[in-house]
């Protein structure tokens, strides 16, 4: 099933998630995943997200979760940038090649106050719901769970492989460590806590996280954590038996009544996207025939009648084909 249409506004809150090819446990947190983990989020983030409001994320063994704001539609950019590279990086490591993202990322909207809240529980205790650790605090992955408790920096170290590449040419001898980079950024304070002093938010954050742990300790039943020793012991190939779902709804909210408005926002958004999309594809079926023309004149030719496409207006808050930009960002 293909993914579904994305829909961008400024004040939108976004849930975006992705996981592994087959879900094998590419990510799993030893020192260098880690660590390739934070430096290639940290230089995404200042290189292809600069306006990105991240109040949130956790990186399981196989899949992660962000809870971001976009206000200046620098999403798409940002994920194909960390995703990239990332995978580039972790594939090294593990010694393969080909797909590493089992598909483009989810692009959840979270609705209202009570879903944002729910959203950060979530994020914090999936380590714990997952059997994997016993408190959010223990979970040896990257999270922004230590972050949160310590109102601290994300920091992220790594080399530039390709300036390093290049100076190590033609046998040159050359100090590695001159092409350490390092990238860090802040975590958003959530709105609903700006009227809060640093210690408030701080304490708020630690109480939501434990609760968050307790809540999915109890949903888990007596089953044991597996604990971070085993954790690490297992493969990068391994894979769960029963592969997790893909989310397949586009809207999160407690509120059934705004739920609905949103939803039928949404609907009315893709119906109007689709047919822009519908009139684009019969413009250029009806193309002319440049066939026998040289390069250059079927080009001149192709370009024109491009130009002489009629306008299409499309719907506020879509990515036109082709590009990563939303409209109205």
């Amino acid at each position: 099933m293909a993914r579904m249409i994305r829909w961008h506004k400024e004040e939108f809150v976004h849930f975006v998630t992705n996981r592994t090819e087959h879900e094998m446990l590419f990510l799993l947190p030893t020192q260098k995943i880690n660590g390739l983990i934070l430096f290639w989020l940290a230089k995404a983030k200042e290189k292809k997200g600069k306006h990105i409001k991240l109040f949130s994320f956790v990186f399981m063994s196989n899949h992660f979760h962000f809870l971001l704001q976009d206000p200046e539609g620098e999403l798409a950019d940002f994920m194909g940038y960390f995703q990239g590279n990332l995978a580039k990086a972790v594939n090294k490591i593990h010694k393969r090649k080909g797909k590493f993202w089992s598909r483009e990322y989810d692009d959840l909207i979270v609705d209202g106050e009570d879903e944002f809240w729910n959203r950060c529980a979530y994020i914090a205790a999936n380590p714990v719901a997952a059997g994997l650790v016993a408190k959010p605090a223990m979970w040896g992955g990257v999270s922004s769970v230590p972050y949160q408790k310590n109102n601290s920096i994300v920091v992220g170290k790594g080399l530039n492989v390709s300036k390093y590449n290049d100076a190590k040419r033609h046998g040159r001898k050359v100090d590695r460590n001159k092409f350490e980079e390092k990238f860090s950024f802040a975590l958003t304070t959530p709105p609903m806590l700006h009227d809060k002093t640093v210690n408030e938010r701080v304490k708020y954050l630690s109480e939501l996280i434990s609760n968050a742990g307790r809540l999915a300790r109890k949903k888990r039943g007596a089953t044991t954590s597996m604990g971070m020793k085993r954790v690490l012991a297992q493969s990068p190939f391994d894979r769960p038996k029963a592969p997790a779902r893909g989310a397949r709804f586009k809207i999160m909210s407690f509120c059934k009544a705004r739920k609905e408005e949103l939803y039928e926002k949404y609907r009315l958004f893709v119906s109007l996207y689709r047919g822009c999309c519908q009139s684009l594809i019969e413009y250029f079926n009806d193309a002319p025939n440049f066939k026998g023309l040289d390069l250059k004149t079927t080009d001149m030719a192709y370009a024109k009648y491009i130009q002489q496409a009629p306008p299409i207006i499309w719907p506020d808050g879509c990515y036109v084909p082709t590009t990563h930009k939303p409209i109205g960002a």
